[in-house]
């Protein structure tokens, strides 16, 4: 847009890593592989700098860390772990208008997207890297899906998440916490 206010428009960068960068230590032979992400610099946001927006995502304590292996132990359940990938892709849409611009080096073209030249301003959707509010805009996506699958959000502990087979029998307790997931099961 012609009028869009330049601080709405948070510049776009590319963040590289190698996702073999520790097991290296262990095997030095090890191949590079690399995980690119695109990320917003959300601490220039300037709804997060004047404290309009809520970025309060819960985390599991100690108390429920403890509480979820005490339990898992006396009813001698397995746990398995779980990571969802580009969690932060996945939470309800923004309720503001917030925009990015292409990294100066632009975008390349993929098998779903054109090219797009550095500077080239997107308007902002859903969380993305670096948005402040990206954590709690997927814990409440998260939530509204466990909540209508039929699971029950634990008072105590509001990340843990239990469903209760009609026969009684099996109890899964889940855990959220910004991306990753713990499942117990009988």
């Amino acid at each position: 847009p012609e009028e869009l206010d330049s601080e709405l428009v948070l510049p776009m960068r590319t963040l590289a890593t190698d996702k073999n960068e520790k097991a290296r230590e262990e095997d030095p032979n090890l191949e590079v592989l690399a995980r690119v992400r695109l990320i917003v610099p959300g601490f220039r946001d300037p709804h997060w700098q004047a404290g309009l927006v809520k970025t309060m995502a819960p985390t599991l304590s100690n108390f429920g860390l403890k509480f979820i292996l005490m339990v898992t132990a006396s009813r001698q359940w397995g746990i398995h772990l779980g990571d969802a990938g580009s969690a932060f892709l996945h939470g309800f849409e923004l309720t503001r208008d917030i925009w990015c611009s292409a990294p100066p080096e632009g975008l390349p073209a993929t098998e779903a997207t054109p090219a797009y030249p550095g500077g080239t301003v997107f308007k902002i959707l859903k969380g993305v890297y670096g948005i402040t509010d990206a954590p709690r805009m997927w814990y409440q996506a998260k939530v509204a899906t466990l909540l209508e699958a039929g699971m029950i959000q634990s008072q105590v502990v509001p990340t843990l998440f239990y469903y209760f087979k009609p026969t009684g029998k099996q109890i899964w307790p889940w855990r959220l916490d910004e991306g990753d997931r713990l499942r117990d099961r009988t």
